[in-house]
């Protein structure tokens, strides 16, 4: 545990739920127990800037239960050498809605246990099928370190660009993140000189559910047989749709709240988590849902199934628009435009719109610390 390893870092003990070794520690230390509950008292609300390792972190909210958070990790990868430039992650309302695979080092740390599902199990690594990128040509990435175009802090809309040229010689990838309101606007614009195959690859967990109309068809044929393509679980095509709207119940992964003290009432139980995604890729792609495992820290589950979406398409300048509206109780986002070839237009249920494009926050600059 951290705890243990660095045991001047007494904020550590902070973070209830310790290991052994370090609850031995904070007990001979203070003589207290540590507190499941006192990391609340640390959350940060604001974001942040890592610009030596390439990682931005964008949060709106002032608690577990309210805050919005998504990362862009477009530099150095420091810690776990997964081939993931370029990725983005989202949490909200208190849970992991997604992030990287994790590894199979994890398991029985922090209660984690094993899920024996092959197929699931490899994507549990360094592969970068598993990850929330984009892939070209069906390969993995090759180690690369990206650049950070634009930063913008400003709490009501931040802004985050990065650009990793490395990942696939000849590629230029930029990917632009922009929150505000609450809602989570993605812009992904592919560039080369010559024609490649792309893949926009979002994984989520939960139950997904398609909106009333949208058929998805079995496949017999795996997508390819290079970089894990071959262990994509019921993997379906979907029917055209502009945007294509998916959506994502996460009830199953808030944990069961605890019981009550004597003589106490239960709180009234949140309504569920959900994920609402719109999405624009080009005229002529092609939308596929499959399951693929993510080390799942709100169910303790390694791996978990996490349904995913993989958006096909072909050229040499191929531009990706989502949008993610992590929503309590009834969806944010009403309707989605798209403006221009890279630009969107979000209206919420409260009247508010939200309005960018690629173009313009790649110009926006990067604001000093």
């Amino acid at each position: 545990h951290l705890a243990a390893l660095y045991p001047q870092e007494a904020w550590l003990y902070d973070l209830g739920g310790s290991g052994t070794i370090s609850k031995k520690l904070l007990m001979y230390d203070r003589g207290t127990k540590p507190d499941n509950t006192a990391w609340q008292q640390l959350l940060e609300t604001t974001p942040a800037l890592f610009a030596d390792a390439g990682f931005a972190l964008l949060r709106q909210g002032d608690t577990p239960a309210n805050q919005i958070m998504a990362t862009l990790d477009f530099g150095r990868s420091a810690m776990h050498q997964h081939y993931d430039r370029n990725q983005l992650t989202l949490l909200a309302h208190g849970i992991t809605y997604t992030h990287g695979t994790g590894t199979l080092y994890n398991v029985g740390s922090g209660g984690m246990t094993r899920n024996k599902d092959a197929q699931l199990e490899s994507f549990v690594g360094s592969g970068t099928l598993g990850q929330n990128v984009v892939l070209a040509d069906c390969r993995n990435q090759q180690s690369a370190v990206g650049q950070l175009l634009a930063w913008d802090p400003t709490p009501a809309r931040q802004v985050v660009v990065g650009q990793v040229t490395g990942a696939y010689p000849g590629i230029t990838h930029t990917r632009g993140l922009v929150l505000s309101a609450g809602i989570l606007l993605v812009f992904d614009e592919l560039l080369s000189q010559e024609s490649h195959q792309f893949d926009f690859v979002y994984h989520n967990f939960g139950a997904l559910v398609l909106p009333e109309g949208l058929t998805a068809t079995p496949q017999s044929e795996p997508l390819g047989r290079t970089a894990n393509y071959e262990n994509l679980k019921q993997l379906r095509r979907l029917a055209s749709a502009v945007p294509l709207r998916l959506q994502w119940d996460l009830s199953q992964e808030v944990p069961p709240p605890a019981a009550p003290k004597a003589g106490e009432t239960a709180p009234p139980a949140a309504p569920p988590p959900m994920l609402q995604l719109w999405h624009f890729a080009p005229a002529d792609a092609q939308a596929f849902v499959a399951e693929t495992g993510m080390n799942n820290p709100n169910t303790k589950t390694i791996p978990d199934a996490a349904p995913t979406l993989i958006s096909r398409a072909a050229g040499k300048r191929v531009i990706y628009l989502t949008v993610l509206d992590p929503w309590q109780g009834a969806p944010r986002v009403t309707q989605v435009t798209r403006i221009g070839e890279d630009g969107l237009q979000v209206t919420l249920a409260d009247g508010q719109t939200l309005k960018a494009s690629l173009s313009e926050l790649r110009q926006s600059g990067i604001a000093k610390p």
